[in-house]
């Protein structure tokens, strides 16, 4: 009797997951060239509003549902299209990508650079605090030295012409 109760559950569960799936994949999958466009544009705004929050399993996701629309559905509609409406599909494509890119060069920024940033600001801080006075007195004393000597090479300049006219 509780084996059962216990099938029954299992196949409810079963029936809702299946019913579930059918749902959410007949409001993905388009049935048309005219919602294939409209359904890949609607795609690639929601990513336009929402990559910033995106994480690693969710570009997963996405990524296979862009496969889905760039790949599969388009090879499916692709004959059906007009030169205006390949031009748009190349647009989302690239729209995708960029928001894509954009999310990563900031990934890349957190993971790599973000640190040594911040390793460089302790760097220039120190010195600023610690060496920059000193350094810019022997900056001083160089200019100092390069002016004169090019004051001596121009007076000898100015000699050489005197002497010479």
């Amino acid at each position: 009797m509780a084996g059962d109760n216990v099938s029954i559950r299992k196949s409810r569960v079963i029936m809702i997951v299946f019913a579930c799936l059918f749902i959410v994949s007949s409001c993905i999958i388009p049935t048309s060239k005219e919602s294939y466009l409209r359904k890949f544009g609607n795609f690639v705004e929601k990513v336009g509003k929402e990559h910033g929050k995106y994480k690693k399993s969710d570009w997963n996701y996405t990524d296979r549902v862009f496969k889905k629309f760039s790949k599969d559905w388009y090879k499916e509609y692709k004959d059906e299209l007009t030169t205006q409406e390949q031009l748009k599909v190349a647009e989302l494509k690239v729209r995708y990508n960029s928001y894509k890119g954009v999310n990563k060069l900031e990934q890349f920024y957190d993971e790599v650079l973000k640190e040594d940033a911040g390793k460089i600001k302790e760097k220039v801080k120190y010195y600023l605090d610690n060496n920059m006075d000193e350094d810019l007195e022997k900056l001083k004393e160089g200019a100092k030295e390069i002016s004169d000597s090019l004051l001596n090479v121009v007076e000898e300049i100015i000699d050489d012409a005197d002497r010479k006219f």
